[in-house]
């Protein structure tokens, strides 16, 4: 029977992205928020001034990311919880998330408790 560490060892840790010609790696605890763009997904990080773009889907990259740290706000975004500093309601019963750079994102009403559950730490 796996323990928790052996299954939280399951998740990727770093990104490997190819930029101008050389492998860079990624550490996932630098990344902000991912977001799809065609056949690539772009990952923001809180250190590089433009996202790195990844030959992936989004939906590789959910199940590869640690669900403690990271939620699916979006069809096309996924984010670090701890980027997160607010969820905004907006009229209409729209929702965005605001990271702590000021960043806002939409969030999917049908994933709403999804993310506050996962803030909370219940998912």
């Amino acid at each position: 029977m796996p323990t928790s560490s052996a299954s939280a060892s399951a998740y990727v840790r770093r990104l490997l992205v190819t930029l101008r010609g050389e492998v860079r790696v990624v550490p996932v605890g630098e990344v902000a928020y991912i977001e799809a763009d065609r056949s690539y997904a772009l990952v923001h990080t809180h250190t590089a001034p433009t996202p790195y773009p990844i030959r992936t889907s989004l939906a590789d990259l959910d199940q590869r990311l640690d669900p403690g740290a990271f939620c699916r706000i979006h069809r096309s975004t996924i984010v670090r919880l701890d980027a997160v500093e607010a969820i905004v309601t907006a009229s209409g019963g729209d929702y965005s998330v605001r990271l702590l750079d000021g960043t806002t994102l939409s969030l999917s009403r049908g994933r709403r408790d999804t993310l506050l559950r996962a803030l909370e730490g219940d998912e």
